[in-house]
């Protein structure tokens, strides 16, 4: 699906892959999900980018963040697949209570 969108996947894994010392960028992968985040910093200081999650179970992208990340920030950038070209910041509040509706 991401290559529909005219982005290469292969191209944003190597980002993942090939990280200068000091950079943070994570990679979580395992049979049933992948996820690639890193830690950016603007004004308002530090916070996660998401740049791609999947998981099998649809929906569980973001519990499967909120249960890897190393560490908390307060904020938290995603994009939905169809709205790949229009990230969103959500607090790290917000994402907590958004998993515990798509786990009910």
């Amino acid at each position: 699906m991401y290559n529909t969108k005219k982005e290469n996947f292969i191209n944003l894994l190597d980002e993942f892959l090939n990280i200068p010392v000091g950079t943070e960028k994570y990679l979580f992968m395992a049979v049933d999900y992948i996820l690639l985040g890193e830690v950016l910093e603007d004004e308002k200081g530090k916070y996660w980018d998401v740049a791609y999650a999947a998981h099998r179970i649809p929906g569980k992208t973001i519990d499967l963040f909120l249960e890897l990340a190393p560490f908390r920030l307060d904020r938290v950038r995603f994009c939905r697949y169809h709205n790949i070209d229009k990230p969103k910041i959500y607090l790290w509040e917000n994402l907590l209570r958004i998993s515990k509706y798509e786990s009910s």
